[in-house]
């Protein structure tokens, strides 16, 4: 799966929490330094 930031770059998934069998909760950072935005997205598995 590819995340992307809301500036348009990559970003990376630094932590996940399960919520239930159908969807996690994604801890995502921005991998532009000169943005540094840290977003949560829900996903289906």
């Amino acid at each position: 799966m590819r995340i992307y930031c809301s500036c348009g770059a990559k970003g990376r998934i630094a932590s996940r929490e399960p919520l239930s069998a159908a969807f996690t909760k994604l801890y995502c950072q921005c991998l532009d330094p000169e943005c540094g935005h840290t977003f949560v997205m829900k996903s289906p598995l």
